[in-house]
């Protein structure tokens, strides 16, 4: 899947969020804020889905915030990416991390490379973990459209949104999807 079609999928989550918020783009700082939230439990995932999970979080953060900010992002690839002993390197993560949290006053050509960049690394990154991303965007996804009562989503007074009662997080979709998959590679 390409940005542009995560970024298609993600604009039916985010532009009625932005209408019922009132606002555009909120500032870069909130963005670095939620990408440090779920750095943290990144650093802190204990399984691969805990990891895929921090991954599609960035992820639609940084999609959301290209479409409220009207950025144009990249498909990126690392050519030149390398890991040791195959496990997952996020130091081009922190490194992209840290220049929006450096230069929170960049041009939005210059966040959106580093967004683009930050985008390039979790795909790279999952497939190091052998894990193809799009299908577990997917269900994060449906999950987050199910955060919409009567199709509007209920809001936090900073504007986040919340869940409903009965929401279901996606974490067992997630899991069970990779779980299956497993079973048909190894059988």
């Amino acid at each position: 899947m390409t940005v542009a079609q995560m970024q298609e999928m993600v604009k039916e989550f985010t532009i009625p969020v932005m209408e019922a918020q009132n606002r555009k783009a909120p500032p870069i700082t909130f963005l670095v804020q939620m990408i440090d939230d779920e750095m943290k439990e990144l650093f802190e995932a204990k399984t691969v889905i805990g990891k895929i999970d921090a991954y599609i979080d960035i992820t639609y953060y940084i999609l959301d915030y290209s479409i409220r900010a009207n950025l144009t992002l990249s498909d990126i690839i690392l050519l030149e990416y390398r890991t040791q002993n195959w496990d997952v390197d996020i130091a081009p993560l922190i490194f992209a991390h840290l220049h929006l949290m450096e230069y929170p006053y960049s041009s939005d050509s210059e966040i959106a490379n580093y967004l683009s960049y930050i985008l390039a690394v979790l795909k790279q990154n999952a497939l190091v973990l052998s894990v193809e991303l799009d299908p577990y965007f997917e269900i994060v996804h449906k999950a987050n459209m199910r955060k919409f009562v009567n199709g509007k989503p209920l809001l936090r007074e900073d504007g986040k949104v919340l869940k409903p009662d009965g929401w279901q997080p996606p974490e067992p979709e997630m899991e069970s999807y990779y779980n299956k998959l497993n079973f048909k590679l190894q059988g």
